[in-house]
């Protein structure tokens, strides 16, 4: 069975996330909100034809670092055996090539 990993700066995007939704559309669409990119992250347990390499995206980026979208985010993450690592939630609107550089070379 797949482990799915959330790293302290995933945590923490996914907090400013919540606060930021709960400020602009109340507790129930945080929550809501919270809750499906979570589900969608647990849903990576199993490889997914949505998913995609960040390779063609940053040169310096392995073959291990994919991203997904839920919602209005991607899920950046990386694949190992028997883990998923949650390294980040990006907006849609986000200059995703150039946030990707920062997880290339770790």
């Amino acid at each position: 069975m797949t482990r799915i990993r959330f790293t302290p700066h995933a945590v923490a995007t996914l907090n400013e996330i919540a606060q930021w939704t709960y400020t602009h559309f109340g507790a129930a669409q945080a929550e809501r909100y919270r809750v499906d990119l979570i589900q969608g992250c647990d849903r990576l347990e199993n490889p997914s034809p949505s998913e995609r390499s960040c390779a063609g995206l940053v040169s310096s980026a392995s073959g291990e670092l994919f991203y997904v979208r839920a919602g209005m985010h991607f899920i950046v993450f990386r694949r190992r055996e028997g883990e998923v690592a949650i390294l980040d939630f990006l907006h849609v609107r986000s200059d995703l090539a150039s946030r990707l550089v920062s997880f290339s070379d770790s």
